[in-house]
């Protein structure tokens, strides 16, 4: 045991598998390939199988550009 082990600590060690955790990091993405194994523009997987779509998007009023990543729902899948 550690010399500044607390009891609060040694409470929360042992509850630790009823604690839901957060994840510290974005989703690890990879490219979607097509049948012929050459990437789509703009399409990415997570491990997980759920898809992203990557966008370029400029601003109107300041044109100022900025890739974003967003969840794809397909038809059928579960929110």
């Amino acid at each position: 045991m550690k010399r500044n082990a607390t009891a609060a600590n040694l409470a929360g060690a042992q509850c630790a598998g009823q604690v839901s955790k957060q994840p510290s990091h974005a989703p690890q993405l990879t490219k979607v390939l097509d049948g012929h194994k050459h990437p789509i523009p703009g399409r990415w997987r997570t491990k997980t199988g759920r898809l992203f779509a990557q966008l370029k998007l400029e601003d109107a009023t300041t044109g100022e550009k900025a890739v974003r990543r967003g969840h794809r729902q397909l038809a059928g899948e579960p929110i």
